[in-house]
């Protein structure tokens, strides 16, 4: 019984889980270049770094509108960004350069996940 209780728990915490902690890495690592507001909402573009996190994420659900498809392109994305296989408008790729690709081979293959899952459904759903 304890078992089947202790099952029962991890099912259900799981999803919190790996929402908190692919949020965790969006504000550790990915926020360092991505902000979270959409980009008519930036006054100064002039300091960003990389495309607004909002509108990376609504291109990407939009080749890949369910979420298996979604968290395969972005962990395998964030490992191996390549300019063919981006989702993002050639200009954005011209203004920012391409992610660099030190920064997902240094995550494992569940961080990209928990990244990827996260933003899927949570970022630019408003």
């Amino acid at each position: 019984m304890k078992i089947l209780i202790t099952a029962t728990l991890l099912i259900m915490i799981s999803p919190f889980t790996i929402a908190s902690e692919g949020e965790a890495i969006y504000k550790n690592v990915c926020s360092q270049c991505h902000v979270m507001q959409m980009g008519w909402q930036i006054k100064d573009k002039s300091t960003l770094k990389a495309p607004p996190f909002p509108g990376v994420t609504n291109a990407v659900r939009r080749a890949y509108g369910n979420e298996a498809q979604f968290v395969e392109f972005v962990s395998n994305y964030i490992k191996n960004p390549t300019r063919i296989r981006a989702r993002t408008k050639d200009m954005a790729i011209d203004r920012f350069g391409l992610m660099p690709k030190n920064i997902g081979a240094e995550m494992s293959k569940e961080e990209r996940e928990s990244i990827a899952k996260w933003m899927f459904n949570n970022v630019g759903l408003d």
